[in-house]
């Protein structure tokens, strides 16, 4: 909490060096109607609790999951969006056309990093070149062997 107040007090006082936001404000209720005022100071209210609200999300999913899984979570998500704007003709023009080639080196790279995100994390355990020797489950189970035959030795 208090490292909001913190920044608060910090982006008001960056922002009033800038350009005064209270004159903005005055000027807004002088020039407008008080219905669209009462309208501003709601949305401004509204925005405060909901990015609160977010903030607290982002914490509480940080205390929970690692870095590393919102990273492959969010590296799923670009891919979609990759197809997406390919599609809707947003991105990967090149003077007025369709670059393909772009939109497929795009979609494999992001492909890879998602896999390779995968593999760091542990979701995936890959059997070749011995590289699932240090992974927790393979560690876990030659611990249990260990143990067990500890066991069976006394």
């Amino acid at each position: 909490m208090l490292e909001g107040l913190y920044g608060i007090l910090l982006s008001i006082n960056i922002y009033s060096f800038i350009e005064n936001p209270i004159e903005n404000i005055i000027d807004f209720y002088q020039k407008n109607n008080k219905i669209h005022f009462i309208y501003l100071i709601i949305c401004l209210s509204l925005f405060i609790i909901l990015s609160g609200g977010r903030n607290s999300y982002r914490i509480e999913t940080s205390k929970i999951y690692s870095p590393m899984t919102k990273a492959i979570a969010d590296s799923f998500f670009d891919s979609i969006l990759i197809i997406n704007y390919f599609l809707m003709e947003i991105d990967f023009k090149f003077e007025e056309e369709k670059n393909i080639l772009c939109f497929i080196l795009n979609l494999i790279l992001s492909i890879i990093i998602v896999f390779s995100g995968c593999v760091y994390s542990e979701l995936l355990n890959i059997y070749y070149f011995n590289l699932e020797r240090d992974t927790y489950r393979e560690v876990s189970f030659r611990a249990k062997i260990v143990e067990s035959i500890n066991d069976d030795n006394e």
